[in-house]
């Protein structure tokens, strides 16, 4: 049985949300489950953290092209 790529991801991301520690290295391929402090540490600021100010980079770049909104309703309609 093979199970897709997307399917992995969506399987480990939600892992994650429920405080799983399947980490993971930019450097290499897959995924390790590991509960040593520094290696969470290395993964929430190599991965985590510069997904994030990758997406804040791009929110501030595209955000100037839209009247002015309450943001706190674009995030509640997340749906989360």
């Amino acid at each position: 049985m093979e199970i897709e790529d997307r399917s992995v991801r969506e399987i480990i991301s939600k892992a994650r949300k429920n405080g799983i520690p399947i980490l993971s290295d930019s450097g290499n391929y897959g995924y390790y489950l590991s509960y040593k402090e520094e290696d969470i540490s290395r993964f929430l600021n190599q991965e985590i953290l510069s997904k994030i100010r990758d997406l804040n980079e791009t929110f501030q770049a595209l955000v100037v092209h839209i009247k002015p909104i309450d943001y706190a309703k674009v995030i509640d309609k997340r749906g989360d």
